[in-house]
This record gives C-alpha cells, sequence and structure tokens, in this order.
C-alpha cells in the first residue's frame, strides 16, 4: 500500500524501499479490520502507518525486553537468532519483507506466549501494556536512569511535547 505520508529515511533504511517505488500503489483505505488486537514488533509504528492508533496494541518487542532483559538487542531479527539460529538464518534471507516480518514476530510471540504461560489475548494484552512502561531511561542525558528519578525540570519538559510517549510518561509519574 502507498503511505499516507513521504516514507521516512529511517524506514527506507529498513526496508529499502522510497517514495518512488511506491508511487503507483493504492493509499491505505480507512477499513477497519475486525479485530480486538493487533500485533507486532514496535506496533506503534506499524498502528500510525495503518492509521490504527486507537486499537488495542500487542507489543511483543517490549515483551521480549521484559521475557529476555539480557539480550543486548530486541531487534526483531537478533531475537529470532536468540532464539533458533537457523531459523534466524532462514528468516534473515528475506529480513524486512513484509511476509518474513510477519512470521518472524509469529516466531517470537510463540515464545513469548510459551514463556509467560499466557492463555488468552486479554492476558497478552495486559502483559504488554504493562512491560511497555519502561523501567530505565533508553536515550539522553538521563540514559539508563530509572524515569521516575529524573529531574522534575526534566519531567516537565519532556512531558509537555506534543509527541510524549504516553508509556515514558507514565514511568515518569505523570500520567494514567
Amino acid at each position: 500500500h502507498k503511505p499516507s505520508k513521504p516514507i521516512e529515511p529511517s524506514a527506507s533504511a529498513t526496508h529499502g524501499m522510497i517514495d518512488e517505488d511506491v508511487a503507483d500503489y493504492l493509499p491505505y483505505l480507512k477499513v477497519r479490520p475486525e479485530v480486538d488486537y493487533i500485533i507486532g514488533h514496535q506496533i506503534d509504528f506499524d498502528a500510525g502507518a495503518m492509521d490504527c492508533m486507537d486499537m488495542n496494541r500487542i507489543c511483543t518487542l517490549a515483551l521480549s525486553r521484559e521475557v529476555w532483559p539480557e539480550l543486548d538487542s530486541h531487534k526483531l531479527m537478533a531475537i529470532v537468532f536468540y532464539l533458533d539460529k537457523y531459523k534466524g538464518k532462514e528468516f534473515f534471507q528475506t529480513a524486512h519483507s513484509v511476509r518474513t516480518d510477519i512470521l518472524a514476530c509469529a516466531f517470537v510471540l510463540e515464545h513469548i506466549i510459551d514463556k509467560l504461560s499466557i492463555t488468552s489475548f486479554e492476558e497478552l494484552y495486559a502483559a504488554s501494556e504493562a512491560d511497555r512502561i519502561p523501567k530505565k531511561m533508553t536515550f539522553g542525558m538521563h540514559d539508563g536512569k530509572r524515569p521516575i528519578d529524573v529531574p522534575e525540570s526534566y519531567k516537565d519538559w519532556y512531558c509537555g511535547l506534543p509527541d510524549a510517549d504516553k508509556y515514558l510518561v507514565i514511568a515518569m509519574g505523570r500520567g494514567k
């Protein structure tokens, strides 16, 4: 599908696609999927592209950080290699294609569900929501600190940003 806005350079670097590649594609249709949840690795990126930010989103990236905190990377393919190096090698041949990303995400999700003994989508969603609240800052001058421990002036600044991450705002003790 044709995105509703220009492709960001970071997305081009990941998928190798530029605006000209999708110029003749049909735009995303405003058809809502008949599902209760959407699932993805860093799901807010995909949900934003599909205009589905109001749907219940389950984030395998957040869940992976909680399930495997010892990993040096929580990128989707890094987790697949960690779980099964042969599956990782298989997926790597077509990494970042939509099909491969879906299969890799499903593979990781199966392991998360098993590791956490999840028995329902409701449990999975609740775990995802809890795990999306960061336990430490991952950027800037306070990298590594607990969000609740950063100075009030920094919290004021960050929470005042129009695109402040709602989960980080919660971790800073400023949201619900």
